[in-house]
This record gives C-alpha cells, structure tokens and sequence, in this order.
C-alpha cells in the first residue's frame, strides 16, 4: 500500500544555511571542516514521526491480537536525491499503513508517499511529493570506514531539529538484532552521541558523505550506537527499486548492475525484449533516460519508477567510448507468477481488493494437499501480509518477494479472523524454468 505522508518545508530549508561567503572574517575561521560538514548535510536531514495501531502479542504462541492502542514512533530520515527519496529506518516508519509525518525546517508540508518498507534490513524509501528539487546528501561508501576516523551524527533526537553529534568510529563489523528482529553482521559502531530520535538518520565521515544510517542504541548507554552501513543501504536500495519498477508492471528486459564508479552498468539483455529490440547491449552504460542524467543505477532505477507500459523511453548510452542514442518501448511486465507460487510453495493467491479491502497482502485462495503451505498450517481465507520481512502490498510484491529469496525457508505474517500469526513456510526448488 503506498500511504500519503507529510514533509515540511524541504525545499526552503537551503534558504537556512547561511552562505560562506556571505560570513564575516571572523566567522569564517570558526568554521571547521565539521562545521562545513553539517552545513552541507544538515538541510538534508529530516524529522519523522509514524503513528500507528501497537498490537498486543502472546510470545508462547507468536500470535498478534488486534486491537491495540494507537502509539507513536520518532526518528529521522535523511534525502539521498534531489527529486526527493528518503531514506529512514523500517522500525521508524512501523508499518506501511503508519499515519506519518515527515518535517524539514519550518516550512508548510508538502505530500510524500512510502515507496517501500523493507523489514528484515531495517529500511524504509520515501519520496517527497510535488516535484521540485530538494537538498540531498551524497551516499559514500562503508568499505574503507577506519577505527577511529571521525564521524558525525545527525538526526531529532526526542524531537529537537538538526541535533548534530561527533564521535569516533569506534569498531566495525558489529554482529547485533535490529529493532525489528532482523541479525546482521556487519554494523558500525561509534561513540557519536545516539538517542532514540537518531533512528533513520545519517552517520556522515569527515568529507560529509553518509557512511551509515543510525539504527540503535546500547540500552542504559549514549556513547555506544550502531548504524547500518551504507553499502548495505545501497545493495537494498537497488534491489528493490528494480522491483518495484517491475511490480508497476513495466518490463524492459535488462539487467543492470553498478559499474566501478557505480553507472547503470548492462550486464544482461533477454532475447525479444524491448532492451534488444532498441539495441542496448551487455557492457552499456547508460548515461540518460528519457531526456534525465543518470549518473548512477540507483538514478536509472528511481527514472524507471516514473514510466509506464507502452510509453517509449529514449536513451542514451556510452558503448566502447563512444555514445549512441536508442528508444526501447516498455511493455507491461508478465510472469508465470501462479505456477511458481504453487510449485514453491502450494499457494495460490489473489489481491486483497479482490477478495476483501479490510486487510493489505494477498488472500489465500486454494492450498496444496501435503504442501508446503498446508504443513506450516495455512488455510484458505488467510491474508498474508508480511513475508521475508517486507510488506506485501500486492500479488506481484508477494510473487517478487518469494522469486528473490535465497532462502530455504520464507517467513510470513498472517492474519486469520482477529488473530495475527507468524510462521514459515519450507520452499521447495522449482522444477522448470519460469
């Protein structure tokens, strides 16, 4: 489900930052590289807060009673494009369906939308609404982060605007669970001073880029914090985006993935897809897309977010040096999604809004005999609802959710009647190609 958020004043709050040159002498010597960093990063930062509905949950028999009381969640987000993508953490949004708030500066709200929420890595994309061009913070890299280099922290803690800390890169490669139950193993951990409101927010290094997004703190502590590292951030970032394009129902029939200096590397084309009709090639980069600079993949997937089945997309592509013009007309994205539903896992579903419109998932409608859904204990009527940790919002969410996990085991939420479940189901390999 995409849900209409708030963002205040985005696009005013460059208006905030005072110009170096137009600092007095005196000024300028008390500006410090950390001082340029937060100039620079800071109008980037935003401020978010989710409502939502809390659930009540029995932990002997892992099932959620509804019914809560409505509670809220604070945090902080930070745009990583101009055309208005936010990052934040998952467990910041809560839920797809969190009546949200997002605020930058003092200005009047402007809409957004939740593009995707992604539990089991914690993350959550937003994007500003209305067009426009928003302040941005540039994405690093968090595979040379050092053991003592200076980071710096940025976020609302407790709601307090553009609260900066400094601190240290106090060790890497940290084993610890997300707040929302995920494990990884890969966290940075610094002594920048955390809060709960730094949720989402980003840890920024000494040259103002985003080496990380803040995720948790040691309880009882504020010099002991983790945040995700932005490497991981763009590696889910450019799954997803890829995915929700194709959710949307468009098909180009390329594969993509990040060159050397992260372009929209081909690496891939399918045989009569609209990519080889227009001549794109394995080893192109492309370099615009309909008319737009794409500098990166995550620039090309986030254009591919704006088209449709039919439309033509010009491009412009970089192929042994030289540069070549090429039209590919996108078609509607089809799959064989019923039959690897039921060879994996012995379900087939439909859309909630065919069914029932109460609950967001997918409706069971039939279960194999002896399947694997039917010996986790499924049953036709459930609504699944959260599988691998990501919300499913749709048929083609759910069918992409279950294609991409490497897996042997998926992990779904399901509601039956008034009752939440959790469970899994054993996936079985597929025994032809789809």
């Amino acid at each position: 489900m995409v849900r209409r958020i708030l963002i205040l004043g985005a696009a005013a709050a460059l208006a905030a930052v005072p110009a170096l040159a137009a600092q007095s002498e005196a000024q300028k010597r008390r500006v410090t590289p950390i001082v340029e960093v937060v100039q620079r990063v800071g109008p980037a930062v935003v401020n978010i807060s989710a409502t939502f509905e809390a659930q009540v949950r029995d932990p002997f028999f892992h099932a959620f009673f509804g019914g809560g009381q409505r509670s809220q969640s604070l945090g902080s987000g930070v745009v990583i494009d101009p055309r208005g993508y936010v990052v934040t953490n998952g467990h910041v949004i809560q839920s797809s369906d969190s009546d949200v708030t997002v605020r930058i500066g003092k200005s009047e709200p402007v809409a957004a939308e939740v593009i995707w929420m992604d539990r089991g890595n914690d993350l959550a994309l937003l994007q500003i609404r209305g067009g426009g061009s928003f302040p941005s913070a540039r994405l690093g890299t968090s595979s040379d982060v050092m053991i003592g280099e200076t980071v710096i922290a940025l976020g609302n803690p407790y709601g307090f605007d553009n609260t900066v800390s400094q601190g240290i890169v106090s060790a890497t490669d940290r084993a610890l669970n997300t707040p929302t139950g995920a494990s990884f193993v890969d966290f940075i951990q610094t002594d920048a001073g955390l809060h709960p409101g730094n949720s989402g927010g980003p840890l920024v290094n000494i040259n103002g880029e985003v080496i990380g997004i803040n995720t948790l703190v040691q309880t009882g502590t504020e010099a002991i914090g983790f945040a995700i590292p932005v490497d991981r951030v763009k590696r889910v970032l450019l799954e997803r985006l890829t995915n929700y394009a194709q959710i949307r129902g468009v098909y180009l029939g390329a594969r993509l993935a990040p060159g050397p200096a992260e372009e929209a590397l081909v690496r891939f084309v399918e045989k009569d897809s609209p990519a080889e009709r227009a001549g794109l090639c394995p080893g192109d980069v492309i370099r615009t897309a309909g008319g737009e600079e794409v500098a990166t993949l995550f620039a090309f997937n986030t254009r591919m977010l704006r088209t449709q089945p039919g439309q033509e997309l010009r491009l412009e592509v970089e192929r042994a040096g030289k540069h070549q013009e090429l039209t590919a007309t996108l078609e509607p994205f089809n799959t064989d999604a019923e039959d690897v539903l039921w060879q994996r896992l012995g379900l087939q579903v439909t859309d909630r809004d065919a069914y029932n419109r109460r609950y967001k998932g997918v409706h069971v409608l039939r279960v194999q005999p002896n399947g694997p859904a039917e010996r986790t204990g499924l049953k036709r009527g459930d609504f699944i609802y959260r599988a691998a940790g990501v919300e499913i919002d749709s048929y083609e969410s759910f069918y992409y959710t279950v294609t991409e996990s490497t897996a042997e085991t998926l992990a779904i939420d399901v509601i039956r009647g008034r009752e939440r479940y959790e469970g899994e189901i054993r996936l079985r390999p597929l025994t032809n190609e789809h």
